[in-house]
């Protein structure tokens, strides 16, 4: 048998340790099992998080969503009530009941949207199919309808409740038209 001392760097962390080796394949895989057994225990010792850490941040991540959410809401609610045409509710409501599964309307971050228009952009294309071929129709929506806040639309929560907010205000008034 043979008896020796090695040391090697997983990932940043030196690990020190000897190992038996009764033959090659073995010893090779039990050397490697200690050293990934030891990055573990560092890991879970004194650089990685504990549960407060992760229970903060999943909070912190909840709280962010609901007042994006909630205020996305709100700014629908407005708009709807304010400026927007029964036309451009109904459409809101067909497009965001229809759901085809391949991606959330409200998904901003989606691949599948077709650059240069994102999420935000195809969300008014919807609502004025009009301005389909208008580049700017957008731009122009969302600074009417958020102002200052036009930035925000970037947001999937904030997208969403503007959406459901708008839809809200649109189900309690179109059975009286």
């Amino acid at each position: 048998m043979q008896h020796g001392r090695r040391t090697i760097r997983v990932s940043g962390l030196f690990v020190v340790g000897s190992l038996t080796a009764p033959d090659a394949q073995t010893g090779g895989r039990a050397y490697l099992e200690k050293v990934m057994s030891a990055k573990d225990s560092a890991v879970r010792e004194g650089n990685g998080v504990s549960e407060d850490v992760v229970d903060r941040l999943r909070a912190a991540r909840e709280k962010a969503v609901k007042e994006e959410y909630e205020d996305g809401a709100n700014a629908g609610r407005k708009w709807a009530k304010s400026t927007a045409t029964p036309k451009e509710l109904q459409r809101l409501e067909r497009y965001v009941n229809s759901g085809d599964g391949s991606a959330d309307w409200w998904d901003v971050d989606c691949p599948n949207w077709c650059a240069p228009f994102g999420a935000a952009d195809y969300l008014v294309f919807v609502m004025r199919p009009r301005d389909k071929d208008d580049r700017d129709a957008p731009t122009q929506f969302w600074t009417e309808a958020l102002g200052d806040d036009i930035h925000r639309i970037q947001d999937g929560d904030f997208l969403r409740g503007f959406g459901e907010g708008a839809i809200a205000v649109w189900e309690q008034v179109k059975d009286r038209l």
